[in-house]
């Protein structure tokens, strides 16, 4: 019985290949992020440590993408010299018929959230401050500075308009989408 596979229509990356040098580099870059930790300290360790892991990543991103972009160009002109039997030539199209996809919905639009959305952030970031503060004077108690209560109101309601402002914005995209996809059966 001959186990002989298929040859693999859309062949995706090989294998990762690496050599001496780039394995040396890579040692050096983590010997200098581990230094790093002594001279800056765990905090700004920890910053470089992640400023070094996005541009890698991102530069692991796109070669990756680069990779797959240029495998598929080249089968897509592999496909276009020799057409299989039976199949249409490349480049002819089907015409699309109404039915072949779904009812247009308007999330496709870019449109303002309103003026909900500006009042239940506001909302969000008094209530965040003032709950904020308040367990920041309970907390700290006779030691809170008048400096440190408003920085901490501040920072509370910072952060509590964020969030309120991420939540609430989530939610009234899911209910327009829910609300236009049941309208829509």
């Amino acid at each position: 019985m001959s186990s002989v596979e298929p040859e693999d229509p859309h062949p995706g990356l090989a294998p990762p290949r690496f050599g001496l040098g780039s394995l040396l580099f890579w040692i050096a870059v983590l010997c200098v992020l581990l230094a790093s930790f002594s001279l800056l300290g765990p905090s700004g360790g920890f910053a470089l440590a992640l400023l070094v892991l996005a541009v890698a990543a991102h530069v692991a991103g796109n070669a990756i993408g680069m990779r797959l972009r240029h495998a598929r160009q080249r089968q897509a002109t592999e496909a276009s010299r020799a057409p299989l039997a039976g199949t249409k030539p490349h480049g002819t199209r089907r015409t699309v018929e109404a039915t072949d996809f779904a009812p247009t919905t308007r999330l496709h639009r870019r449109e303002s959230l309103g003026r909900p959305v500006v009042f239940v952030t506001a909302a969000g970031a008094l209530l965040a401050a003032i709950l904020g503060g308040y367990g920041l004077t309970t907390l700290l108690g006779q030691s809170a500075t008048v400096a440190s209560i408003g920085l901490g109101v501040l920072a509370s309601g910072v952060l509590g308009a964020i969030w309120t402002f991420v939540g609430f914005s989530f939610l009234q995209v899911a209910a327009t989408a829910l609300w236009q996809a049941s309208r829509h059966k």
